[in-house]
């Protein structure tokens, strides 16, 4: 497989070769506002890759980039330039800030549309950065992320949900996965990168979760966040969301794993192939 290993020379929105900024990955805000019980942070990436021809199983696993001194909230990655940074991506965190401290501390906020929104904007933005801890499971595109940041909003093919969760859960704890799902016969050779991710994220007493995938893979909404019991808040739902049920540390992690469920890590008459996790 090919997978774009070398971390990026240029900032990942604007795509301009500027220089770039260390960037807290889940803002200085996090880091400030939330007591982590972390000394050290363990991160490990696994990858399993299916050979097209024999059909075998080929899995590895690894310390990745963040498996280092320090809580998830403190470690920055350099992905974004400094007027990206500090621009339109602080306008997005100041926006959703409010709400999300509100949730950070297990309290459901009063919410409108605009609030909504920019709590999904948000969960989509960590998400972005989220990819490059592990390159081997980056599904967005250049063009995708150059999307987001003019509209300032998730992408027709993007889902994002929230749950809250009880206080044993430990903050900055995350699940990611990087996946290419396909319908039908499976594309000539190995594909370049993934189609398809999910991302669930510790923020103390709440997570987020969000999911992108090809339209055709993206699961009914409502029908989906309700089976799991957390609130859908992209596409922005009808009705105003109710607070979500109160998750264990073995309820969240059931929900970073629940979509790729039905997928596994072998073709299925529909198709499917999962390719990384961390």
């Amino acid at each position: 497989m090919r997978t774009p290993h070398r971390p990026p020379d240029k900032c990942i929105f604007c795509g301009e070769r500027k220089k770039l900024t260390a960037e807290h990955v889940l803002g200085k805000w996090f880091k400030n506002n939330i007591k982590s019980t972390f000394s050290k942070t363990t991160h490990f990436t696994s990858f399993s890759q299916v050979d097209p021809v024999t059909g075998e199983t080929i899995n590895s696993m690894a310390k990745g980039k963040l498996n280092r001194p320090g809580s998830p909230a403190s470690h920055q990655l350099k992905l974004v330039c400094t007027e990206c940074n500090n621009g339109w991506m602080s306008g997005i965190q100041e926006a959703a800030k409010q709400n999300l401290l509100l949730l950070t501390k297990g309290h459901w906020p009063s919410l409108d549309v605009e609030s909504i929104t920019a709590i999904a904007a948000w969960a989509t933005m960590v998400t972005f950065c989220f990819e490059f801890a592990d390159l081997k499971t980056l599904t967005a595109t250049p063009s995708d992320r150059k999307e987001f940041m003019s509209s300032r909003v998730p992408g027709k093919n993007w889902l994002v949900y929230i749950g809250l969760c009880d206080s044993i859960n430990d903050p900055g704890s995350f699940w990611h996965r990087g996946g290419y799902l396909f319908n039908g016969e499976p594309p000539g050779g190995v594909p370049d990168k993934g189609n398809t991710q999910t991302t669930t994220l510790v923020l103390g007493r709440a997570f987020f979760h969000t999911l992108s995938a090809p339209v055709d893979f993206l699961p009914n909404p409502f029908e989906y966040g309700t089976t799991l019991g957390i609130r859908q808040f992209w596409p922005v739902p009808n009705e105003v969301p109710s607070q979500s049920l109160v998750f264990t540390p073995a309820g969240v992690a059931r929900i970073a794993s629940r979509f790729w469920v039905q997928f596994g890590v072998s073709p299925l008459p529909h198709g499917g192939m999962l390719l990384g996790d961390h």
